[in-house]
C-alpha cells in the first residue's frame, strides 16, 4: 500500500506501507503521517491499496484454509477479515467465471482495506481528525490493479462519524 500526502502544487509525499495496513496506534506509520500533516499542511492524503499485493494474495488463500505463515500473522490476520468478507460477496454471482470471481475477489479485498486503512487512521489519529474537521484535509481511496489502472473509490463512507470520535480507538476486532 503506498499513502500519498499532496503538499502543494506539484509537490507530493509518499509513504510506501509494508503490509497493507494502517499500523499500529502510535506506531511508525501513524507518526510519519501525524508529522507531514503537522509540517506540511497537505490537503489531500491518497491511500492507494495494490490488487497484486502479495499480503491480499496471502490473506485470501489463508482465508481459504491455507496453512499459516509465521510471517506477518498479525498483518494477514487483518488483511484476512476483508478477504473473507470478499469471498462471502463474491463466490455467491454464479454468472462469473471462477476467474472473473478470483479477479473480484483480490479488488474487493483490497478495497475493503484501503476503507479500512482509512478508519484506522481517522480513529487512531486526534491529529489526523482534526485536520479533516479544521482544516479541510481530505482522506481518499484508490485501487492500483494489474493493468496500472487506478480506480478512485472516494473517502470512508463513515467519516462524519469517525471524525467526531476524540475517544480511545478499541484495540479489540481489527474491523
Amino acid at each position: 500500500m503506498r499513502l500519498f500526502v499532496l503538499l502543494a502544487a506539484g509537490e507530493l509525499v509518499v509513504q510506501r506501507n509494508m503490509g497493507f495496513i494502517a499500523g499500529r496506534r502510535n506506531g511508525p506509520l501513524q507518526l510519519a503521517l501525524e508529522y507531514a500533516v503537522t509540517r506540511f499542511a497537505p490537503k489531500l492524503l491518497l491511500v492507494l491499496g495494490e490488487t497484486d499485493s502479495q499480503v491480499v494474495m496471502k490473506a485470501i488463500a489463508k482465508a481459504r484454509g491455507a496453512p499459516p505463515t509465521s510471517n506477518g500473522m498479525s498483518v494477514l490476520d487483518r488483511v484476512m477479515v476483508s478477504a473473507m468478507r470478499a469471498i462471502q460477496q463474491v463466490e455467491l454471482d454464479a454468472a462469473t467465471s471462477a476467474a472473473g470471481r478470483e479477479l473480484k475477489i483480490r479488488h474487493l479485498t483490497t478495497e475493503l482495506n484501503v476503507l479500512y486503512t482509512i478508519e484506522r487512521i481517522l480513529k487512531n489519529s486526534a491529529i489526523v481528525r482534526n485536520a479533516v474537521r479544521e482544516h479541510g484535509l481530505e482522506l481518499q481511496g484508490a485501487i492500483l490493479d494489474s493493468s496500472g489502472e487506478v480506480e478512485f473509490i472516494g473517502g470512508h463512507p463513515m467519516q462524519a462519524v469517525l471524525i467526531k470520535e476524540d475517544e480511545t480507538p478499541d484495540a479489540g476486532c481489527p474491523h
